[in-house]
């Protein structure tokens, strides 16, 4: 809804498709503001996704010593985010990667990487190893 908001603002539409409820919100934004906001729910939404990995990860594991390594995840990925967005420039392309990359880390995606990674067996290390050797798994 903000982004038809912000398409509305920015195009100079005759009507806006944002509910009409979001419309009564933000309603006389200039784009600027519509902008700013669109950003920092951006950027909320991924520090709660990074807080519900590293909880996540804190839960499956046991200790907090992935937390490191998840904000480490969604500092790379939101770099080469930003990344692909500035060589959009230059090839276009690139600007759906980083929209999509973005998308990403604001979506429940980066939970199921912490799942996954469950079953390697580089996060157990030796203590993994002798689980596995004592269960067969």
């Amino acid at each position: 809804n903000l982004n038809y908001q912000i398409d509305h603002v920015q195009r100079h539409t005759p009507f806006s498709y944002a509910h009409s409820m979001v419309q009564r919100w933000i309603g006389g934004w200039d784009l600027t503001a519509l902008v700013t906001l669109k950003w920092t729910l951006a950027f909320l939404s991924m520090a709660i996704i990074a807080g519900l990995c590293i909880l996540l990860a804190r839960i499956l594991y046991g200790h907090w010593r992935h937390a490191r390594w998840v904000l480490a995840g969604f500092a790379g990925f939101a770099g080469l985010s930003l990344a692909m967005h500035l060589l959009a420039r230059w090839v276009p392309a690139l600007e759906l990667v980083a929209v999509g990359l973005s998308h990403m880390l604001q979506y429940p995606v980066p939970l199921v990487f912490i799942l996954v990674g469950t079953m390697s067996p580089w996060v157990h290390g030796h203590e993994g190893q002798d689980r596995r050797q004592r269960t067969g798994v």
